[in-house]
C-alpha cells in the first residue's frame, strides 16, 4: 500500500504504488488538458501573438504566486488546492487529507480541485467556439439572433440616454466587457461574507469563557455590567469551595464529582482572570469608570493580526482598479479617434471629464465593496457599540494614544481609500502618456505585484501601519 510511504501516511485512498503512478499520470494529464483549453480560448480570443504570450505568462506566473504565498489552512485555501503547480505534485495532492469548505459542506480538495477542471475545460471550449463564432462566422444570423435584434427594437426607448458620462460606462463595462471585473468582485465578496458568517471557533477553554462573559458585558461598562463579572467570581469562589469539601472523601461519587468540579474551575478561572484584569486596568486609568468601554480585545487583536486578508483584499482591489481604468483613455487611440478629438478643445475638455468620472466612480465602487468587508467585519465584534473606547485602554495591545477606536477605524479607511485612489490617478497619467492599454496595466500591474510581495513577507498592512504609528 502507498501508505508504507511516509509521505502518504496520511493518504485516504487504499492504493498500491502501481494505481498511485497511474493515479499521477492520470491527473498530470487531466491538468494539462486543463491548461490547453485555457490557452485555447486565449488563442482565439487574443489576435497579437505578442500579448498572447503575455497572457499567457501572466496567468502562469500569478498560479506560481498563489501556489507560493496561500496556505493549505487558510480561508483562501482553494486558490491553492486546485492550483496547477499545487496537483501537479502528487505528494502534496495525495499525500495530504484536506477537506475545503464548500456552501458549509466539507468536501475534498480532490474533488474540488477536479470539479473546477472539469468546469474550466468545458467552459473554455464553449467560450473559443463562441468567440469564434463572433469572430469568423459569415453566414445570416440565425433565427435566435433575429428574434433579439426584434426585441432590442421594440425595447428601445426605455434606455434612452444622450449623456457622454452613460456612454463612457457603456463603453467601459460592455463593450470592454470591464463589467466582469465587477461581477468577479461580487462573486468574492458573496464567498467572504459567507466566511464571516461562519460560527466563530475557539482554541481554548479561556477563550470560549472569555468570549462569552464579554458578549454578555459589552458595550458602555454600568452596574448591571459589573454584577455579571461578579457573578462569574463568586462562581469561581464557589468552585473552590465545592473542591475544599470534596477533597477528603473518597467515595466513588465523590471522586467522580471532584473530577466535575477541577474541570469545570480550569475551563472557567484563566478566562473570567483575563476579564478581570481588563476591568481592572478601565479602573486604573483616569476617567469616569462609567463612561468607558469594555471591548472583545480578543477579536481586536486577531482582527488586526491577520494581514495576509487585509493584504490580499488589497492587492485584489488595487488590480481590478488598474484594469478598469487603464482602457478608460485609450480606447480612442486603439480607435484611431484623437486626432477628430483634439480638434475640438470644448468637447474634448467635456469628454476627459466624463473619463476621469467613469475611473473615478469605478473606483469608489471597488474601495465601497473591500470597505464593506471590513465593515462587517468590525460590526461582528460589537455592533459598533464601543466606537467611543479610548485605545490607550486595551489591555493586550499597548497603544499609547487617547484616540478613540472610532477615529482609528475611520484613519485606516481614509488610508485604504487613498491606497486605491493613487493606482488610479497613475492608471489614468501613465495611459495618456503611453497610448496603450497592455503597456500601462504591464507596468502598473508588475509593481503592485511587486509591494505587495514585499507587504506580504514583511507582514505589513495599513492597519499595523496606523497601529505603530500610534
Amino acid at each position: 500500500q502507498i501508505q508504507s510511504i511516509s509521505e502518504f501516511r496520511n493518504c485516504i485512498y487504499r492504493l498500491t504504488i502501481k494505481e498511485y503512478m497511474i493515479a499521477t499520470i492520470l491527473s498530470r494529464i487531466l491538468i494539462a488538458f486543463v491548461l490547453a483549453s485555457v490557452i485555447y480560448v486565449l488563442y482565439i480570443a487574443i489576435k497579437n501573438e505578442f500579448l498572447l504570450l503575455i497572457a499567457i505568462g501572466s496567468s502562469i506566473g500569478l498560479e506560481i504566486i498563489l501556489n507560493m504565498i496561500v496556505l493549505e489552512t487558510e480561508k483562501w485555501s482553494i486558490l491553492k488546492c486546485v492550483n496547477i503547480f499545487y496537483c501537479w505534485d502528487s505528494v502534496q495532492l495525495f499525500g495530504n487529507y484536506l477537506n475545503l469548505n464548500i456552501l458549509q459542506h466539507p468536501i475534498r480538495k480532490e474533488i474540488v480541485a477536479s470539479a473546477i477542471a472539469g468546469m474550466i475545460v468545458v467552459g473554455s471550449i464553449m467560450v473559443g467556439v463562441q468567440i469564434f463564432h463572433k469572430s469568423y462566422q459569415i453566414a445570416s444570423g440565425s433565427f435566435w439572433e433575429r428574434f433579439l435584434l426584434k426585441i432590442r427594437e421594440k425595447t428601445a426607448f426605455i434606455w434612452q440616454h444622450m449623456g457622454l458620462g452613460v456612454f463612457e460606462f457603456y463603453k467601459v463595462c460592455v463593450q470592454q466587457k470591464k463589467g466582469i471585473i465587477f461581477l468577479f468582485m461580487l462573486i468574492l465578496f458573496g464567498i467572504e461574507v459567507s466566511d464571516l458568517n461562519n460560527a466563530n471557533i475557539y482554541y481554548s477553554a479561556k477563550e470560549a469563557t472569555y468570549h462569552s462573559i464579554i458578549n454578555k458585558m459589552e458595550g458602555e461598562l454600568s452596574e448591571e455590567s459589573l454584577k455579571i463579572l461578579e457573578e462569574e467570581e463568586q462562581y469561581i469562589e464557589y468552585l473552590y469551595q465545592e473542591l475544599g469539601n470534596k477533597s477528603n472523601d473518597e467515595s466513588e461519587n465523590d471522586e467522580i464529582m471532584r473530577k466535575y468540579w477541577a474541570s469545570e474551575l480550569e475551563l472557567k478561572e484563566e478566562g473570567v482572570q483575563m476579564v478581570t484584569d481588563q476591568i481592572e486596568k478601565l479602573y486604573q486609568d483616569e476617567g469616569d469608570i462609567y463612561q468607558k468601554y469594555v471591548v472583545d480585545e480578543i477579536d481586536y487583536y486577531n482582527l488586526w493580526s491577520d494581514f495576509r486578508t487585509d493584504i490580499i483584499r488589497w492587492f485584489v482591489g488595487v488590480i481590478g482598479v488598474i484594469l478598469w481604468s487603464s482602457s478608460i483613455y485609450t480606447v480612442e487611440e486603439k480607435k484611431k479617434l484623437y486626432p477628430l478629438l483634439r480638434t475640438m478643445k470644448k468637447g474634448r475638455k467635456t469628454l476627459n471629464y466624463q473619463k476621469n468620472i467613469c475611473a473615478l466612480v469605478g473606483t469608489v465602487s471597488m474601495i465601497g465593496l473591500m470597505g464593506a468587508l471590513d465593515f462587517i467585519e468590525y460590526f461582528s465584534i460589537d455592533g459598533f457599540k464601543c466606537l467611543q473606547h479610548k485605545l490607550s485602554d486595551f489591555t493586550m495591545i499597548n497603544l499609547e494614544r487617547d484616540w478613540t477606536l472610532g477615529i482609528l477605524l475611520l484613519l485606516v479607511f481614509i488610508l485604504k481609500a487613498i491606497s486605491y485612489l493613487i493606482p488610479m490617478l497613475l492608471c489614468i497619467v501613465l495611459s495618456r502618456i503611453l497610448k496603450s492599454e497592455m503597456l500601462t496595466s504591464i507596468i502598473l500591474c508588475g509593481s503592485i505585484t511587486a509591494i505587495f510581495i514585499v507587504l506580504y513577507y514583511l507582514e505589513i498592512d495599513i492597519t499595523k501601519v496606523v497601529l505603530g504609528l500610534i
